[in-house]
């Protein structure tokens, strides 16, 4: 295995220091707890202290415990003296509101970035104030929606070409498909160049490498399992701002570079639109409210949030259909029609119900955030389905993991992967398909919900269609171990290896 660099292992240290202190200091409270959670079964440390959580957290393991616990305990656990966590579907659209009165628990403070100057501020996702929420994303809001997805497809396109061009020098050279594709890393790759075309008109450097860039993967890595480390325990958090606590440097080096070019030339580089072009014509619009500082802030929430969001589908569907011969022939036939006409235009891989199928299922039972969207119960309480009470102030949340394998919302097979479930099946009519869907769709969390879902969805969905689609119609592919599973380490975003393939040029029929 690979040794840490020298600031990772101080860091890995300094956090396994404090981690042991800390661990101290619980157990000589350990009696501390709360009784009106009394009734609630888990862990009997989880009665008592978050700290048997931060530990699975920096194992990467939280969201695998967390289902075992929900099986072993039911719909509702125990996770923390003041924590429950729920796998209550009926209950999705009351936690997450679009009212917003279920707010966002303390964990998310966790995940306060900086500004040019070292200054800690709050991010979108950080913030737990609805109005400063709200505020946050009213001027960029429309950025996100269908019609300016579209204008961003044009350089979409041309980091996708790059990407099959890419694959097909390094793994297709001798045509016989003898060279192993770690294709989980180079899915990786596209997501960074993507983003950061769609953000300045130019790619980062990923695909061209085939490798990282500025160390940012790892400093993305990082930072989001500090995020899931601390944001268990927030005095260690407090702590490690002191002794230096990991944020995206690369991607916010690279985005502060393009943001003074394009200071300097005065507009895109492209006749076509970029995320900077946005931004900036805000700024023009409003300078005093809207700095360098926040279009940056801006710019490197838009690669924390795609970057892992969109490649976790993308090397979900890859894996799970390359798992399933049945699935991967029937998509082979409907990807067809479209051979040779890679990039994939978005209006008409929405046009393929079961590619549709497929992408929906992998969101659904691979979900890109393996941590618990935490809430705080407003102060008139919350009454479960069995009858039990959860009085203001209690933090209660559900994690992805758990309820999008609900059997209630989504079959008696939730547990495997499935894109039938998707379909109408022969003998249902169109009423129980609809009522079956709109189960579904209500319960899946995997882009959060209500009035904090994810703003970038449209996006995310353009780039897991197109990347999806045209890897398909370009190339043949197989596992090398195909009876071999993946690795799988959940924290802030789910993280995979083992997509080992071989692959080469597909022909048209």
């Amino acid at each position: 295995m690979a040794m840490p660099d020298y600031d990772t292992a101080i860091f890995l240290f300094s956090f396994e220091l404090v981690l042991s202190l800390s661990i101290a200091l619980a157990v000589s409270s350990l009696w501390n707890t709360s009784s009106h959670l009394e009734s609630f079964d888990g862990p009997f440390i989880a009665k008592h202290t978050r700290f048997w959580q931060l530990v699975i957290n920096y194992q990467g393991r939280a969201s695998k415990v967390q289902q075992k616990l929900h099986k072993q305990y039911g719909a509702a656990v125990r996770m923390g003296p003041n924590h429950i966590s729920l796998d209550e579907p009926s209950l999705v659209k009351t936690i997450y509101s679009t009212s917003g009165n279920y707010i966002k628990s303390p964990l998310y403070s966790a995940a306060n970035s900086r500004n040019a100057n070292g200054e800690e501020i709050e991010i979108i996702f950080s913030t737990r104030n609805e109005a400063t929420s709200t505020a946050m994303k009213r001027p960029i809001g429309k950025y996100y929606n269908h019609s300016h997805a579209l204008r961003l497809e044009p350089v979409l396109d041309s980091c996708i070409q790059m990407f099959l061009r890419r694959l097909e020098e390094e793994f297709c050279g001798k045509g016989d498909g003898s060279k192993i594709c770690d294709m989980d890393k180079w899915l990786y790759y596209i997501g960074w160049d993507a983003m950061h075309m769609m953000n300045f008109s130019s790619p980062m450097g990923f695909l061209e490498k085939g490798g990282d860039v500025d160390n940012s993967m790892k400093d993305m890595a990082l930072a989001s399992d500090c995020f899931s480390w601390c944001g268990q325990v927030l005095e260690i958090d407090r702590f490690l701002k002191y002794i230096g606590k990991p944020i995206f440097v690369g991607t916010a080096v690279s985005s502060l570079k393009q943001i003074a070019l394009r200071g300097a030339k005065g507009k895109s580089p492209r006749s076509t639109s970029d995320f900077l072009e946005f931004f900036t014509e805000l700024q023009r619009a409003d300078p005093k409210s809207i700095t360098d500082d926040t279009i940056l802030n801006w710019t490197v929430n838009n690669m924390g949030a795609s970057v892992n969001s969109v490649t976790a589908v993308v090397e979900a569907i890859v894996y799970y259909v390359l798992k399933n011969p049945m699935i991967y022939a029937r998509m082979r036939r409907e990807l067809e029609p479209l051979v040779g006409k890679a990039p994939v235009a978005w209006k008409d891989a929405q046009q393929l119900p079961y590619l549709d199928a497929i992408v929906q299922e992998a969101i659904r039972f691979h979900p890109p955030g393996g941590f618990t969207l935490e809430r705080v119960v407003p102060q008139e309480g919350l009454i479960l389905p069995d009858g039990r009470f959860l009085p203001g102030g209690t933090i209660v949340g559900m994690n992805a993991w758990v309820v999008n394998r609900n059997k209630t919302a989504f079959g008696f097979d939730a547990g495997i992967f499935n894109p039938e479930r998707w379909l109408k099946g022969e003998t249902e009519d169109d009423d129980t398909f609809e009522a079956r869907l709109s189960r579904m769709r209500n319960a899946n969390l995997s882009w959060g919900g209500g009035k904090r879902m994810c703003l970038g969805k449209q996006i995310g969905l353009m780039e897991v269609f197109k990347i999806a689609a045209s890897l398909f119609v370009t190339f043949d592919m197989q596992l090398v171990e195909p009876e071999e599973d993946w690795e799988i380490t959940d924290t802030l975003f789910v993280r995979v290896s083992g997509i080992e393939v071989y692959m080469k040029k597909r022909m048209a029929v």
